[in-house]
């Protein structure tokens, strides 16, 4: 890859890390402004810290599943309530159902997979 393709690629990872914190942020009740400085310090400290470095992120979802949001799942899959379980966790009951959804979509989505993994063995 030339290095203009390269810094295009870069640019676009850091606009959307930057993008992503922010609406996460607004989602969590901070102002436009707030939301867009964190971000945009976000990009700065990733800049900061692998500038130079070559990083290869592997599509593997349980990789994106942290340990807490498994944790959190699993309660709730044990019948926590959501209450219970934004206390515990410092978080709103509306995050924990946020986080519990997008758990619940990427098991989905993994199973999904080895199931047609399973049904296609020429894979």
């Amino acid at each position: 890859m030339n290095e203009s393709r390269m810094g295009e690629k870069r640019n676009e990872l850091l606009a959307d890390v930057a993008g992503f914190v922010a609406r996460r942020l607004c989602g969590h009740g901070l102002s436009g402004a707030e939301a867009e400085s964190i971000g945009n310090d976000v990009v700065d400290m990733l800049s900061d810290l692998w500038r130079g470095q070559t990083i290869y992120i592997p599509s593997d979802f349980l990789w994106r599943l942290g340990a807490r949001d498994l944790a959190i799942y699993d309660a709730w899959n044990a019948g926590r309530q959501f209450d219970d379980l934004a206390r515990e966790h410092k978080m709103t009951p509306r995050a924990v159902r946020l986080l519990i959804n997008r758990v619940r979509a990427k098991l989905r989505r993994a199973r999904d997979e080895r199931q047609g993994d399973l049904l296609d063995p020429g894979q």
